[in-house]
């Protein structure tokens, strides 16, 4: 019984060790910028929150795909005035050396040896969405640390041992919108939707175009990934389908694109005028499983008059009758997000066609 009791003593007091000696804010230690010298050699560093006083000499390990190590010694040095602490990292403070590839690599932070955390993919290994850097630059983690981000930009100007600077991170993108009509937007304020894993909605004005009454825009955007197909209106609250560009910003960089509205950034339309679209379809886009109303200017009034709802690729997915100028069609359930053609058919001839996206709810 005594030999029973000393075991779980001592399991217990391990528990104790490893899960509460470093109470470590795990949600606030991450990679906070990478970058490699002309022979390959790497240097990392590490930025962490409200862990002063504490050690976290061999509690940190750090792997990437062929090769992982642990830290031997973990210099904690704070910024007094923010509260947050940069460590810089080589292989010289590792119990063995690290490989990291720089042409491409997956590298995991792990916090109490087992607690894997944060990590960062680059270069030209599997589901990277960052080049690899080039001598002189980095890659950098954007926001401040209180920001639970893991979001990496490239740099051109490395700031180890200090918070990440903004100034190389950024390249511009110009161009101008123009609305369904193909006449320039006017002045608005409009919400890229990058569409992908960043959710812009809680970082500030960092995705907004403001556009000038003849609409322009110059818009500084950080250095990563960008699939744009949706510009949000902050004002009317509606989202307006663009043609998708995807493009990636190197920083210090101009990229020109212009913007074409696929629908009228008006808000709450009942009615379309027939004088200026003899073909209206709304609301555009539409929700799955929901209703699409049409205002059609009729040119030639029959019996076999129809609205088609088409894929892409012509397939038939909905043939709706029409007998007057002013309706709504339901639209099949399970349809995928997507673009679709919607066509308005007079004996057996095509009068009017718009395209239309159809999201999921």
């Amino acid at each position: 019984m005594k030999s029973r009791i000393i075991i779980l003593f001592s399991f217990s007091f391990l528990l104790v060790r490893i899960g509460f000696s470093n109470p470590i804010a795990r949600d606030l230690i991450f990679i906070n910028e990478l970058a490699f010298d002309s022979a390959g050699n790497w240097k990392m560093e590490i930025t962490y929150n409200g862990i002063i006083g504490e050690s976290l000499d061999s509690l940190i390990k750090i792997s990437t795909s062929t090769s992982s190590s642990m830290v031997k010694k973990f210099m904690i040095n704070i910024d007094n005035t923010t509260g947050l602490g940069y460590t810089v990292l080589t292989n010289a403070d590792l119990y063995n050396d690290l490989n990291i590839n720089p042409l491409g690599d997956s590298i995991f932070l792990f916090v109490n040896v087992w607690y894997k955390y944060n990590f960062m993919i680059f270069g030209n290994f599997k589901n990277s969405k960052m080049p690899c850097p080039k001598p002189g630059q980095s890659i950098a983690r954007l926001f401040n640390l209180r920001t639970i981000s893991n979001i990496y930009s490239m740099d051109n100007t490395p700031s180890f041992g200090a918070k990440n600077d903004t100034d190389g991170m950024m390249g511009t993108l110009k161009g101008k919108v123009f609305d369904k009509y193909g006449k320039p937007l006017g002045t608005g304020c409009l919400e890229i939707n990058p569409g992908f894993y960043f959710d812009i909605r809680n970082k500030g004005d960092a995705m907004l175009l403001n556009i000038q009454p003849d609409g322009s825009f110059s818009k500084r955007l950080y250095s990563f990934n960008y699939s744009i197909n949706l510009l949000y209106d902050t004002t009317k609250h509606k989202e307006n389908a663009v043609k998708q560009v995807d493009f990636f910003m190197n920083p210090d960089t101009i990229i020109y694109n212009d913007f074409h509205l696929s629908d009228s950034i008006m808000v709450n339309v009942k009615e379309i005028n027939n004088a200026i679209d003899p073909f209206g379809i709304f609301p555009n886009p539409v929700e799955a499983d929901n209703k699409l109303y049409y205002n059609i200017k009729i040119p030639v009034y029959s019996a076999s008059c129809y609205l088609l709802l088409t894929d892409m690729e012509g397939r038939l997915i909905l043939k709706d009758k029409i007998e007057d100028n002013r309706g709504s069609i339901t639209l099949p359930t399970g349809l995928k997000s997507n673009f679709y053609m919607v066509q308005f058919i007079v004996n057996n001839k095509v009068y009017f066609s718009k395209k239309i996206i159809i999201k999921q709810l």
